[in-house]
């Protein structure tokens, strides 16, 4: 079994053209071995990384970090992110739940298409959204609306 907290992230060799590795949040824990993640497109390791099917074996250092920790006497987690930051926060709502906390997720993007998709978080997740243009939930900055919280 593959041991990682939420939060440890994992350094990818992205085929034998690149030579430096690419750092990777852990975005989901899969049957204790089976790794996901999310990233953007932007250059030729990550376009290496987009080409790979489920299953392929990757060349993976980690898991990196110290990760994060929920204290056992937590009940309420208020996560905030923006845009790609997203990727190690399921993993950590996951968690949260499996410890019977309760999930409120704050999250950002610049316009609508850029929200990650409901379905692909934790049903019992909360979420509310705001986007920079207005075109989902509210308009403006996510941390626009810390001080409600």
């Amino acid at each position: 079994a593959f041991t990682a907290q939420p939060g440890q992230f994992v350094m990818a060799r992205c085929g034998e053209e690149t030579l430096l590795r690419r750092p990777l949040s852990i975005h989901q824990l899969a049957d204790g071995s089976k790794l996901a993640f999310l990233f953007n497109v932007v250059g030729k390791g990550t376009h290496w990384l987009a080409q790979c099917q489920v299953d392929d074996n990757i060349d993976l250092l980690g898991p990196l970090g110290n990760g994060y920790s929920i204290k056992a006497s937590s009940h309420k987690l208020l996560l905030l992110a923006g845009g790609i930051g997203i990727a190690p926060l399921c993993f950590l709502a996951q968690q949260a739940l499996n410890q019977g906390c309760s999930v409120r997720l704050l999250l950002g993007a610049s316009t609508a298409t850029q929200i990650y998709p409901r379905h692909l978080l934790p049903p019992e997740t909360e979420l509310i959204t705001t986007t920079e243009d207005g075109t989902a939930g509210e308009k403006g900055m996510i941390t626009d609306l810390l001080p409600d919280f």
